[in-house]
């Protein structure tokens, strides 16, 4: 009897990290001098005694900047700031339009996530906000999910923990909203900021979701582990696209998205070391010089605020009574002859793109 190959099945997880936010904003002043960019000063420039204005003004944005991250630091579940507000818009704007042929056209994958119905979102602020405001109302109703919120690494991280639960925290983001929109003066904005309990789903949130103790290493772990398979769970049988496609938008936290492409996409070829079986299973999708790059950069670096990184997953899989001539060996995921033994394969990283002009930072 003749063995019917494996059949090839796709998912797409798509992850957005939330726009600039209000601690963002100040931190990126900081960040600018103490990274060493000398503004308009170059290297050649070593016999200038006087710094230029514009090294003088970032030096002040810098001082600006440490004074509200001393006041921000205090408040829990900061919002997005103004320029925030913006980004999230901005992306609506590209979501909502053809994309132009000076553009370069669009990807299959920005497609793929054009036509996602499926949304999965952290219950911070800035997520919610970043995703109401970011998503159009086509994308439909988007699902709080506690383990999707950022990080927790020391107790001083205060905008890591959140303030209400259940209804309270819908109200919270209305208000808040409401707040913002009118000071960016949105055309709509306050009406839009109206709607945002209506169209968010409590789901796991409707009690504290959030922790005020630091996370441990191994805790953070498990709790990826639980949204990495909530993720593939949501993103299944082609309910969730208008295109049939399996895929789910999550929108989360920098620190959360770094976490995950550690632990699951597949070893970059400077990390095979002692584990180079792990590679094998990868290397016809990232052997290449520029994509082994590319994964060692979404390990080490963050998504820009408000940018998006394309997920797509393979599996191999059987319908029942057939017998496909492979197996998978759990240990090292290579896959070999072992008739009698014979599963599915478990979900693997096949690609990863950054989507709709997205840049990594630093």
């Amino acid at each position: 009897q003749e063995v019917k190959p494996p059949r090839i099945r796709k998912k797409y997880i798509f992850l957005v990290r939330h726009a600039q936010s209000q601690w963002n904003g100040p931190l990126d002043k900081i960040t600018r001098v103490t990274r060493g960019d000398r503004g308009d000063l170059t290297q050649s420039d070593s016999s200038a005694w006087w710094p230029s204005m514009g090294r003088c003004e970032q030096y002040l944005d810098a001082v600006a900047g440490s004074v509200q991250i001393c006041r921000e630091s205090f408040r829990k579940d900061h919002g997005l700031s103004r320029a925030g507000m913006q980004q999230a818009m901005t992306l609506r704007a590209k979501l909502s339009s053809e994309p132009s042929e000076s553009s370069g056209g669009e990807s299959a994958y920005e497609g793929i996530f054009k036509r996602c119905r499926r949304v999965l979102c952290s219950p911070l602020l800035r997520a919610m906000q970043t995703a109401h405001f970011g998503l159009p109302d086509e994308y439909g109703e988007i699902l709080l999910v506690k383990d999707a919120r950022e990080t927790l690494q020391n107790t001083m991280q205060k905008d890591s923990m959140g303030t209400v639960h259940g209804p309270d925290l819908l109200t919270r983001a209305q208000t808040e909203s409401q707040i913002l929109a009118g000071e960016c003066d949105l055309d709509q904005g306050e009406q839009m900021a109206k709607a945002m309990p209506q169209r968010f789903d409590l789901h796991d949130c409707k009690e504290r979701w959030w922790s005020e103790e630091a996370e441990s290493d191994e805790a953070l772990k498990l709790r990826l582990q639980r949204l990495w398979a909530e993720l593939l769970e949501h993103a299944d049988n082609g309910n969730n696209s208008e295109g049939g496609k399996d895929a789910v938008i999550l929108v989360t936290h920098s620190h959360v998205i770094r976490k995950l492409c550690d632990m699951y996409l597949p070893k970059c070829q400077e990390e095979e070391d002692e584990e180079l079986e792990d590679w094998v299973a990868f290397k016809d999708a990232f052997a290449d010089t520029e994509k082994s790059k590319a994964c060692r950069d979404l390990k080490s670096q963050r998504l820009m605020n408000c940018g998006v990184l394309a997920i797509q997953l393979e599996k191999r899989e059987v319908a029942d009574g057939e017998e496909p001539d492979y197996c998978v060996v759990q240990s090292n995921m290579q896959e070999v002859n072992c008739p009698g033994e014979r599963k599915d394969s478990p979900w693997i990283v096949n690609e990863a793109a950054l989507l709709f002009g997205t840049t990594l930072v630093r």
